[in-house]
């Protein structure tokens, strides 16, 4: 059986077709929540840890991350984000790159 889409909106007229999309505001509406935490924030490349362990040698640069885009620790340095005294470098290492991090040796200015 074949169905004409044209023959077909004719049969609704125009006052039932409007009426199908309206709400009634006197009722109520269920509303289903799914209660869950965010994932944490992925621009924070250092955990705790880390940080502790660097700022236990200021001045020396640990290798953080190894990625296998050339350009993914060049980005990730500069938009991650990290504790005032850590300084992050993002450096291409072919075939990838790769993200370093050091505290700032002390006296170190900007």
């Amino acid at each position: 059986m074949t169905l004409d889409v044209s023959a077909a909106a004719d049969l609704i007229a125009d006052e039932e077709q409007l009426g199908l999309f309206r709400l009634d505001p006197a009722r109520p509406v269920p509303v289903r929540l799914v209660w869950r935490d965010p994932p944490g924030d992925r621009r924070v490349l250092l955990t705790p840890g880390i940080v502790e362990v660097l700022r236990g040698c200021p001045g020396r640069w640990a290798v953080v991350r190894e990625y296998r885009s050339v350009n993914a620790a060049r980005d990730r340095a500069r938009l991650g984000k990290h504790p005032v005294d850590i300084e992050l470098r993002g450096v291409a290492e072919p075939p990838g790159s790769v993200l370093y991090a050091r505290a700032k040796p002390p006296g170190a200015g900007r």
